[in-house]
């Protein structure tokens, strides 16, 4: 018996103490991501793939590294980017050359 009140009077002052930081979360302070009270009334953001910030409210830009070549033109998703090659070009980065001559398209 002694054991399990000691215990408990352990706790409740750690209970106590972190009251006041366990409120910083509650206005959803992070718009993509999840938000973690810190011990001194403050609040951390992590972020989901594909935004950047302090509350994580900016998407993050994949094509900032240029990753389309051959011309490509990057559209920018969340977490993901696509490319719109041009005509003769095909892959995820417009990195490969179209043969347009494996079908035999030429009679001469």
């Amino acid at each position: 018996m002694r054991v399990i009140l000691l215990a408990v009077a352990t706790l409740i002052p750690y209970c106590f103490i972190n009251a006041e930081a366990g409120f910083a979360c509650l206005s959803n302070p992070c718009l993509y991501g999840i938000c973690i009270d810190e011990l001194n009334s403050s609040y951390t953001c992590y972020c989901i793939d594909g935004y950047t910030g302090v509350h994580c409210q900016t998407n993050w830009d994949e094509c900032w590294s240029s990753p389309c070549h051959n011309g490509g033109i990057c559209i920018d998703g969340i977490a993901t980017y696509n490319c719109s090659c041009p005509p003769g070009y095909t892959g995820l980065s417009c990195e490969a050359n179209v043969d347009e001559c494996v079908s035999s398209p030429c009679q001469n």
